[in-house]
């Protein structure tokens, strides 16, 4: 399995161009324990049972994790921008509002 031979405990993938109804079935496939998506399935993301994965924000262009382990506390952030500029720019101010929470702490 993937996951185990190059030590990968977070994977994203955009525009899997598969329907969300298969993501568990990829999940086995690949060797991951838990999976998710953005909320228009343009991210799936999957991770390790090692790694715990809190949702702080689901969008439709991104997904904000907060990820611990025993060896591991990180945020992720994983984007999928829409091609039209008015939702990129949505994109944008909902991005700098993370950075600005995330300076805050």
């Amino acid at each position: 399995m993937i996951s185990r031979l190059h030590h990968i405990y977070i994977l994203a993938i955009c525009e899997p161009m598969i329907g969300f109804k298969n993501i568990n079935y990829y999940k086995r496939i690949i060797g991951f324990h838990e999976a998710t998506s953005n909320l228009n399935s343009k991210i799936w993301l999957f991770w390790m049972d090692e790694t715990k994965g809190s949702f702080i924000i689901l969008h439709p262009q991104f997904l904000h994790v907060q990820f611990t382990s025993p060896i591991l506390y990180a945020f992720g952030t994983f984007v999928y921008a829409h091609c039209q500029r008015q939702l990129q720019l949505n994109l944008w101010e909902s991005l700098s509002m993370i950075v600005r929470n995330m300076i805050a702490l």
